[in-house]
């Protein structure tokens, strides 16, 4: 996967600038004492971009999408959401409690029912967020951990993926874990209770978009 590799090389290159040019002045030194590495500068700006990235900004250009995402929240067709995207429009449609990070569903007393659980960070925690290659070799650490978790919720929930491909590694990994562990005689089952919505391409599309935004952003000095 060399999109994480892209962003480390990224955030390498917009460190220096978050901390030089003075357009990055006040957003830098309201940030200063939350910086622990080189790749929160560009985790803080890209959450600052897409706040936008919200209902009623995407309500025009994903009408069926949401829409339909909002018939099975109403029809109580769902008890959770797992999510590796970053924005807050999962937590908008459905209305549910959300469970930031690994940490927050391995460790948080949850109840399976009514929860979105974001695997790869939110921007309401830019930290939180699984970024560059680092990142993801972090959140392969816990996968074996993570995948019993959800091996869990699976069994006894219909669960709705919502990222921006099932090619991810990440998930792949995860699923590949879920199906070994849960054994032969229980995939028919599993196969009935899992979905998969990426929006369909076009939250991949946005995602390769994003990162080619970001870095023409960076080159020009201009992201926030």
């Amino acid at each position: 996967m060399f999109l994480p590799h892209i962003a480390k090389l990224i955030a390498e290159e917009f460190e220096d600038i978050w901390w030089n040019d003075e357009s990055y002045d006040d957003i830098s030194k309201e940030n200063e004492n939350d910086i622990k590495d080189y790749a929160l500068p560009l985790k803080i700006a890209t959450a600052k971009y897409l706040e936008k990235f919200n209902l009623l900004n995407c309500q025009k250009d994903m009408e069926k999408e949401i829409s339909a995402l909002k018939k099975l929240a109403k029809n109580n067709s769902i008890d959770g959401v797992i999510t590796t995207n970053w924005d807050c429009l999962a937590e908008e449609i459905f209305g549910f409690e959300k469970f930031i990070g690994q940490k927050a569903l391995l460790f948080s007393n949850v109840l399976n029912v009514g929860e979105i659980f974001k695997i790869h960070g939110c921007i309401t925690e830019p930290n939180s967020m699984i970024f560059d290659a680092n990142d993801y070799d972090s959140f392969n650490k816990r996968n074996h951990y993570l995948a019993s978790k959800l091996t869990t919720i699976f069994i006894e929930h219909p669960i709705v993926f919502i990222g921006y491909s099932l090619r991810d590694s990440n998930i792949r990994e995860i699923l590949n874990a879920i199906i070994y562990g849960i054994g032969e005689e229980r995939l028919e089952k599993f196969g009935k209770i899992i979905f998969s919505l990426n929006m369909i391409l076009k939250m991949e599309i946005l995602f390769i978009q994003l990162c080619q935004l970001i870095y023409q952003m960076v080159r020009s000095k201009s992201l926030i």
